[in-house]
């Protein structure tokens, strides 16, 4: 992913294909995550958009260090910091 988007060849197709995708997948995260505040899996004030970009943002820098070789411990232990910093519906009550 990186590497493609670095890239600047084919009048930076590539990079543009990349960044649709990534953009694509985070919106229909973000649709998700905007059902689950109207279902009450989430609170009430959560914002969606956030939210989306936040998960994405974690899954795609764990991508990159997996990629640079950091082993599964380390990349689990990143990923249960990331969960407890979610918003959960239980919390308001």
């Amino acid at each position: 992913m990186q590497g493609g988007l670095a890239e600047g060849g084919e009048g930076g197709r590539i990079a543009a294909f990349l960044a649709d995708s990534r953009l694509a997948g985070e919106r229909a995260l973000a649709r998700r995550l905007a059902r689950a505040v109207e279902e009450g899996d989430l609170p009430a004030d959560t914002d969606p958009d956030a939210l989306a970009r936040y998960v994405m943002v974690v899954s795609e820098g764990n991508a990159v260090h997996a990629a640079g070789g950091a082993n599964r411990e380390a990349l689990h232990a990143t990923v249960d910091i990331a969960l407890r910093a979610l918003p959960r519906a239980d919390a308001e009550a």
